[in-house]
């Protein structure tokens, strides 16, 4: 094919992956040259669209190189490959861009991959991919132009992957693998069989041989229209074939340099813009600053109608912005402007190319317009007239966009809260629609509704009808009547009103009376026409007559101050004290008056009582405010509150304190805490009286005389407990027997009995009796035992134990006398005495009981010159004056007996030391001094009674 004429020119071109076009800034007067377009591609799979008046494109491009080994054992380098073809406007091609040989792997669009070593990761070199134009992406047979890979390197000195399009590569052993053809593969390296590459096919190199013991890895073969084969382990892969369509003109097939970034650069001729026409898709949008418009620029060249490829830039006079251009690929491209806020009746958008050799420009108009009405404000001027009929207003009706832009809505109506009537609505100006009210007779407020029917919009505003100057004033009070009690809240109000009746403000009257003494206080104002002044009744009874004034205008009402509410209740005749006997009476008077002090008749007036035992009497009205009862007093002593109370008036109540007292003391019980107590002088008991009076009331405060019908007894002073019970504690004295306590108070006595017992047992003394012959030869002795206290007073129900050595006599129970003696008999032998011991706790004491001697007649001797000579075998002993004698409890000491005497007397309880006794003694006494056993024969011979005595001896 021939050289395309624009492919003569000098072209500059730049690596770019979209396509790029110049845009004309200024218009030129006449058309210029066509000018040339370049298109760079420096990866992927990119698309192109053949533009509208262009027939031929000059294609240069550049595939994969094969990637080196170890930096240094050169892979092969790609095809350069250059040629013209013819084409059509509109038809779509496919640039499909190579990519360089890499570690292991081959280049994008066919390098075949390198070996890689499983044991020592060695990756052998990548063959170079190829780049190529294609009329349908993804098809291989489509291809028109393939500039092929070149062929990746290997690890052995000497040895070089093939270039695109050339002869094989080397190899270190066996044959090296071959470049691909126009019709088939390149076939694949081999090193004694096992070692082989794989052949190339269709678009794809082959892969590189491996031998992993010897960590050998082959190159990879570059693609193109055939991919080259790969090498075997020793060698490097070779170099794909390149290809030009037989429709191409002026081809050209180089090595390209090794190493260097696969492109594609597509360069062609572009026709001379003939002109440029502007139009939108709305004549005008709405000034809101958000509306939107597509501005669309149509452009033609001098070989076709329309113009595609261009950079077309937009403006607006308006200052509009503009969204991104859009190439709609027939000749038109558009933009999105959007409005702004600014009303503009006529404005213009510019459409500009500019390529820096030709430029071209168009326009047209549009209009940014009022939007729909976003707000409505009505207000009305004056806003306050005089409700007279005849003072007018002015309405206005505001209404704008949302952007404050006056509009001109046809849809305004009025209307009025209470029915006044308008004039027509009319537009004086943009955004104002106005009307003219006309006021009624009465005063108020009017709300005056404005509504835009178009938009939906109403806004309300008030006018108000104010009343006239005052022509009636008309006072009044709260009622006909008030309590003359001077400090009731009272009031007048007046109302003013205009000629037709409408209550005035602001006028406040002036307010007098006719009694002086009604106080006159503050003015409010009610704000409805009427005024409230604050009034104090005086305390003066009758009409009172009151004025009410506002400039030349005035009015008057009359009421009457009255007596008053019960206010007071004041109880002027009441006991203070009175008897709680149930029977006194007394009279009782309570006044009531009213706040101001006036004395009220005719009132239910109740007495009462707090002790619900008081009767009160019906109550008397006595006329003058005075209400009386009689009450009765009840049997409660204390104090008793007595109230007198208006019914049904909380406030109207007053109280009276009676104390009903005590009757006259009675002594009604004297107790004692002990019945009896031990007579020693110490032991207390506490006697309490109670004292009351009739009724049982107890009475405190008094000094009660308590007395002891024992002088010795001792009282303490009278304690009075405080509930009508006085104590005194008693003192016990030291005799036995009955104390009767008296306590008297106000001419009242009682009495109590507390028994003085003995106490411990702490004196024992014995007294024998003199033995009584029972003649059958044994005597019986009585011996008794007294037992007293330590203050002598005689012990009773404890009898004490007796007991005798000598197991001949015997020891009776002992006989409790009542009195403090208890009394045994002993029976024993004749001629037998014996100790007897005494003994009660601690105390004991002992004793001899004689024997008792039997009196036999004697024959006389035949010769009374020669008496019987006493046994001196048998002596008698006398008492040992020696032996001492112990001190211990009172012993009985025996003392001479007569016929019928007492029984031997006590002696005190001292150490009693008895000399030894003599015969004369022992006679006297009966006994042998408490040692010896008594001899009645001495006695028998000391009298003379010729009797013979038989002495025996005391057993022990």
């Amino acid at each position: 094919m021939p050289r395309l004429p624009f492919l003569r020119r000098a072209v500059a071109t730049a690596a770019v992956s979209t396509l790029v076009v110049g845009a004309a800034a200024v218009a030129l007067a006449a058309p210029a040259s066509a000018t040339t377009a370049t298109v760079t591609y420096t990866s992927g799979s990119n698309s192109f669209t053949v533009p509208a008046g262009v027939s031929a494109l000059h294609v240069e491009a550049l595939g994969g190189s094969g990637a080196s080994m170890y930096g240094q054992i050169a892979g092969g380098a790609g095809g350069l490959v250059t040629a013209d073809l013819p084409v059509t406007s509109g038809t779509t091609y496919t640039a499909v861009v190579g990519g360089n040989g890499g570690s292991g792997n081959g280049g994008a669009n066919g390098g075949g991959n390198g070996a890689v070593s499983p044991t020592y990761g060695t990756r052998g070199a990548g063959g170079g991919g190829a780049s190529d134009i294609r009329t349908t992406a993804g098809d291989l047979g489509s291809r028109v132009l393939v500039a092929a890979g070149g062929g990746g390197g290997s690890q052995w000195a000497g040895t070089v992957g093939g270039a695109a399009g050339s002869a094989a590569a080397s190899s270190q052993c066996g044959s090296s693998a071959q470049p691909g053809t126009a019709s088939a593969g390149g076939g694949a390296g081999s090193c004694y069989g096992a070692n082989g590459g794989t052949a190339g096919t269709l678009g794809t190199g082959g892969n590189g041989g491996l031998r992993d013991e010897g960590n050998n890895v082959g190159g990879g073969g570059g693609g193109g229209l055939y991919g080259g084969g790969g090498g075997d382990a020793f060698g490097g892969g070779a170099g794909g074939s390149n290809f030009v369509t037989a429709a191409a003109s002026n081809t050209s097939t180089v090595t390209g340099a090794l190493g260097a970034a696969p492109y594609i650069r597509i360069t062609y001729l572009r026709p001379a813009l003939n002109g440029v026409t502007v139009s939108t898709s709305v004549p005008s949008l709405t000034a809101d600053g958000t509306s939107t418009l597509v501005a669309t620029a149509h452009l033609t060249n001098v070989v076709a109608s329309t113009a595609d490829g261009e950079a077309v830039r937009f403006s607006s006079s308006a200052g509009n912005t503009f969204g991104a251009v859009t190439d709609n690929g027939d000749g038109t491209y558009s933009a999105t402007m959007t409005a702004t806020t600014a009303v503009v009746d006529a404005a213009r958008i510019t459409a500009s190319v500019d390529d820096g050799t030709q430029a071209r420009t168009g326009t047209t108009s549009f209009a940014q317009t009022v939007g729909a009405t976003d707000s409505l404000a009505v207000s009305v001027t004056p806003g306050s007239v005089t409700a007279d009929g005849t003072s007018t207003a002015t309405i206005d009706v505001v209404t704008a966009d949302a952007y404050g832009h006056p509009t001109r809505p046809t849809g305004v109506t009025l209307s009025t809260s209470n029915g006044v009537t308008t004039t027509p609505v009319v537009q004086s100006e943009p955004g104002h629609s106005t009307s003219t009210i006309r006021a009624t007779t009465t005063a108020g407020t009017v709300t005056i509704t404005a509504t835009d029917s178009e938009s939906g919009l109403s806004d309300s505003a008030e006018l108000t009808q104010v009343a006239g100057p005052v022509t009636t004033v008309t006072p009044r009070t709260p009622a006909e009547s008030v309590a003359a009690d001077g400090t009731s809240a009272w009031s007048v109000t007046t109302t003013l009103a205009d000629a037709n009746g409408n209550p005035v403000s602001g006028a406040a009257p002036v307010i007098t009376t006719t009694d002086p003494e009604v106080e006159v206080g503050d003015t409010t104002d009610d704000g409805d026409g009427s005024y409230t002044t604050a009034l104090t009744p005086s305390t003066t009874l009758g009409a009172v007559t009151v004025t009410a004034t506002v400039g030349t205008v005035t009015g008057t009402t009359t009421y009457r101050q009255v007596v008053g509410a019960p206010s007071a209740v004041q109880i002027t005749s009441a006991p203070v004290t009175s008897v709680a006997d149930g029977s006194t009476t007394s009279t009782v008077t309570a006044t009531v008056t009213d706040a101001a002090g006036h004395p009220l008749a005719g009132l239910p007036v109740t007495w009462s009582s707090d002790d619900a035992d008081q009767r009160i009497s019906d109550v008397t009205d006595n006329g003058d405010g005075t209400y009386s009862a009689v009450i009765r007093a009840s049997t409660t002593v204390g104090e008793a509150t007595l109230t007198a109370s208006v019914d049904d008036v909380d406030t109207a109540a007053a109280t009276q304190t009676i104390t009903q007292t005590i009757g006259a003391p009675a002594v009604t019980d004297v107790t004692a805490a002990d019945r009896t107590v031990t007579a020693d002088g110490t032991s207390t008991t506490d006697v309490v009286a109670t004292i009351a009076d009739a009724y049982g009331h107890a009475i405190v405060g008094l000094q009660p005389v308590v007395a002891a019908s024992d002088a010795g007894v001792a009282l303490s002073a009278v304690t009075d407990l405080g509930d009508g019970r006085y104590g005194v504690t008693a003192t016990a004295s030291t005799t036995a027997g009955t104390v009767t306590f008296s306590v008297t108070a106000g001419g009242a006595t009682g009495t109590t009995e507390v028994r003085q017992v003995a106490g411990a047992a702490a004196v024992l003394r014995l007294a024998v009796g003199t033995p009584v012959d029972q003649g059958d030869g044994t005597f019986v002795t009585s011996v008794t035992a007294t037992v007293t206290d330590a203050h002598g007073n005689p012990v009773s129900g404890s009898a004490p134990t007796f007991r005798t050595v000598d197991e001949r006599a015997v020891v009776s129970e002992p006989v409790d006398n009542g009195d403090g003696t208890y009394t045994v008999t002993v029976t024993a032998p004749a001629g037998v005495s014996t100790d007897l011991a005494v003994a009660l706790g601690d105390l004991t004491a002992d004793t001899t009981v004689p024997g008792g001697i039997v009196v036999v007649p004697v024959p006389e001797p035949t010769d009374p010159t020669d008496p019987e000579p006493t046994d001196p075998t048998v002596p008698v002993t006398p008492s040992d004056p020696t032996d001492p004698v112990t001190p211990s409890d009172p012993v009985a000491v025996p003392t001479a007996p007569s016929a019928g005497a007492a029984p031997i007397g006590t002696v005190a309880p001292t150490a009693v030391r008895k000399p030894a006794a003599t015969e004369a003694e022992l006679a006297y006494t009966g006994t042998d001094g408490l040692v010896g056993t008594g001899l009645s024969a001495l006695l028998l011979l000391t009298l003379g009674l010729g009797l013979r005595l038989r002495r025996r001896r005391r057993s022990a």
